[in-house]
């Protein structure tokens, strides 16, 4: 190769690599003017999406609030103090003592994130319940809420108001109008329902600053205000914006057909973002000044410009050294296949031609012997998803894509299919032909009954597996199939003497799970006979040695024991009872099997009990004993004292929790994954109350906690440790040394390669 010829191919790599940058500049200067006016609309979706989920948050929570008087509509303890007119009889305070302690399961159990401070006054009674103790109502307004004595009569006209759904109450209609300056009051008659009369009213009292914590904008934008009206249009509360906010709630009218718009209020551009939440109709309202959120896109510009020069500069240096680069091994192909082809000596591109037009046609050629083995490799695929000899979801994809096989089907069920002959002990070339015959006839037949996608496999000479896509398998859909098989079995007896054997395995979504209903329909196969030759290997769990204990119950069994809620556990063992002692007939083996599994159940959650300990001995005691009534009743008094002592252990764990929440943070720091999905389902808490939960415990945000404990390991690591940037920047849990690097210098004010130095 000459130096004029490297010279011509270096110049046609930079040309081409010049024109791809100049194609994107292009389109990038063309579609700028509607990329911003994109960014633009996008910004103002940012805040109706932030609005939207800060609204969900309240919603929810006020349907916890309802959900709550519901609760306490249908209590049996309050049920019997709504009824309770004039003075209380001395007998009627147990009831009270008792539905005290309802009050506080109920807020305990439910997700309730707003600190409000619940109450409900009776009527007949004219007593204040809280969850803690009762008042006479007189002294409640006077001594706990301070309220002006003499509204006291307002005050309780108020309280005794038919509040159908939940209702905010008005500043000019309540006692102080001081105590509302940081509160929203909720009240909620009970009894809940149209047709019952108003014996009681709940009320909540929530804090204002508490409802801000939901609102993100006012994180985001500084210049944003947010305010809540009511269906009426009334001013519910302020979030952020303070007097701007009630200006604009008197200057600006909502559009019933634009959830966001722009508008001019006294000279001043504003981007106005509302909801209405379908629970009670209020609207929640954002309001931001245009120009605060244009000077970002702005300032985007000017970045966007200066980003595609320094691109272009780049990009240029980037495109020579390329060329040189990537023309070396193309120069270095043509020298070999020069040597190879010698009468190829035109052009640098022309020997290279030569040589990739014969390994096309070699290639081409292996291609159609592949091909041709297609059918055996699809075959072999089949048999192995059948038996479920796939290493991983990599490997089983792939063969699918290969063998053009698509495994997309909604659930799977395996039909297993056995011929048998008259002379069924012994296969002659006379029986192999008959069986075969049957078999295609089958396969014919099957493919015009059944409708749904199938997947066949020969597993022997006398047997044939078909995967069939099915939905949930219910009832009914066993009685088609068996009734479509039958048809297929009547034309099968018709024009064959084979006799024809059918058994089905259980209903599975995954394709690794097919080898399970392939065992199970062979399992089911084993009690085919003549005049039974269908059978399902559901139709099997309730023979004698089968029992109900799934693992669902079992797992509630273990979850309400741990929170204390022996109610719930002793429904679930009188469920268990039925179902064992009189749906079903169990054999005195499945008997004993069964009480073994709940005794293993006790064991595993007397684990988190040592104080218990004396419990394993009774357990024992049980030992070879069978499932029967006083098997149940023993049951039923270890599970007791278990949820007596898990409701005393309740009390000191939140105080404990944090701590391990924090040892868990320490522990795991290095996880890139570590975030608040996954540390709050770590501890089996929705995202939303595990970060209000440990900013009121810690009072940071999680997400600041995480990335202080990260750069202070960082920090140690650069001082103490010879590693490089990006090997710290993995050991403490980031993704990327940029990441990194710009979180180290957020924190700390300098790169971490300036604070090494400086050590």
């Amino acid at each position: 190769m000459n130096h004029k010829n490297s010279n011509h191919l270096r110049l046609r790599y930079l040309l081409s690599y010049l024109l791809m940058m100049f194609v994107p500049f292009v389109l990038y200067i063309i579609t700028f003017a509607s990329a911003t006016d994109l960014i633009k609309e996008n910004i103002k979706n940012s805040h109706l999406t932030a609005l939207k989920q800060s609204q969900a948050l309240v919603d929810d929570q006020l349907y916890q609030i309802s959900s709550l008087s519901l609760q306490l509509s249908n209590d049996a303890v309050f049920k019997r103090l709504f009824n309770l007119q004039g003075e209380v009889p001395t007998s009627s305070y147990y009831d009270f003592n008792e539905a005290t302690q309802h009050f506080t399961n109920y807020l305990k159990g439910g997700e309730q994130v707003f600190e409000s401070n619940y109450y409900i006054y009776f009527y007949g009674t004219d007593r204040i319940l809280l969850p803690d103790t009762l008042y006479q109502t007189q002294i409640y307004h006077d001594f706990a809420l301070k309220f002006p004595k003499d509204k006291y009569s307002d005050w309780i006209n108020l309280l005794r108001q038919p509040f159908q759904n939940i209702t905010i109450i008005k500043n000019e209609n309540y006692a102080s109008k001081a105590f509302l300056e940081n509160n929203i009051i909720l009240m909620q008659s009970l009894p809940r329902g149209y047709s019952k009369s108003p014996q009681a009213t709940l009320v909540a009292h929530i804090d204002k600053n508490e409802l801000s914590s939901f609102f993100t904008l006012t994180q985001n934008a500084a210049d944003t205000a947010i305010y809540i009206e009511n269906s009426d249009g009334e001013l519910v509360s302020v979030i952020s914006g303070g007097e701007k906010a009630s200006k604009y709630h008197s200057q600006i009218k909502l559009k019933e057909d634009e959830d966001f718009f722009s508008e001019n209020v006294n000279g001043e551009k504003l981007l106005i973002s509302y909801r209405i939440s379908d629970a009670n109709g209020w609207k929640y309202i954002s309001v931001v000044p245009e120009n605060a959120v244009l000077e970002k896109l702005n300032k985007f510009k000017r970045l966007s410009i200066i980003a595609i020069i320094s691109a272009s500069v780049i990009g240029i240096a980037i495109a020579f050294t390329l060329a040189t680069r990537n023309a070396k091994p193309i120069l270095r192909i043509s020298e070999k296949m020069r040597e190879l082809l010698p009468d190829e000596q035109d052009s640098t591109f022309s020997s290279i031609e030569v040589g990739i037009s014969r390994l096309v046609e070699n290639n081409q050629n292996l291609l159609n012997e592949l091909n041709l083995r297609r059918p055996f490799l699809q075959k072999n695929f089949i048999s192995c998803l059948f038996s479920g000899n796939f290493s991983s979801k990599e490997e089983l994809e792939n063969l699918s894509a290969y063998t053009d096989i698509k495994l997309d089907f909604n659930g799977f069920v395996a039909l297993i299919i056995r011929f048998d002959t008259p002379n069924s002990k012994t296969l002659g070339l006379d029986e192999i032909s008959s069986i075969n015959i049957c078999k295609i006839m089958l396969q014919n037949i099957i493919q015009e009954t059944l409708p749904m996608r199938k997947l066949w496999n020969e597993l022997d000479c006398r047997t044939t597996g078909v995967l069939l896509e099915m939905d949930e398998v219910s009832q009914k859909d066993c009685e088609m199939l068996s009734n479509a098989i039958k048809s297929v079995l009547d034309k099968i007896i018709a024009q064959s003497q084979t006799e024809v054997y059918f058994a089905f395995g259980e209903f599975c979504k995954s394709p690794f799970e097919v080898w399970r209903s392939v065992d199970q329909a062979m399992q089911a196969l084993e009690y085919a006979a003549p005049g039974n030759s269908i059978v399902w290997y559901r139709d099997l769990i309730r023979d004698g040695n089968s029992y109900y204990y799934p693992l669902d119950a079992e797992q509630k069994l273990i979850n309400f024991a741990k929170t204390g809620d022996f109610v719930q556990v002793n429904k679930l063992i009188d469920a268990i009872a039925e179902e064992n002692l009189n749906s079903r007939t169990i054999s005195l083996y499945a008997s004993k099997e069964l009480s073994g599994e709940i005794r293993s159940t006790l064991r595993r959650i007397l684990i988190s009990y040592p104080e218990l300990e004396h419990l394993n001995g009774r357990l024992k005691e049980l030992k070879c004993t069978y499932f029967d009534e006083n098997f149940i009743k023993s049951v039923r008094g270890i599970y007791k004292e278990i949820c007596e002592t898990a409701k005393i252990s309740k009390k000191t764990a939140n105080g404990m929790l944090i701590e391990k929440i924090q040892d868990y943070i320490c522990e795991n720091y290095a996880d890139s994954d570590l975030g608040l999905y996954k540390i709050s389902s770590h501890f089996n808490m929705s995202e939303g109350y595990f970060s209000y939960y440990f900013k009121n415990a810690c009072g940071v945000n999680f997400t600041d906690y995480l990335e202080n404990v990260r750069l202070s390991k960082a920090e140690e690591l650069l001082k103490k440790e010879n590693m490089t940037i990006d090997k710290i920047a993995e050991t403490v849990g980031y993704n990327s040394a940029q990441s990194f690097r710009r979180a180290f210098k957020k924190v700390y004010g300098i790169n971490p390669t300036v604070l090494r130095q400086k050590q």
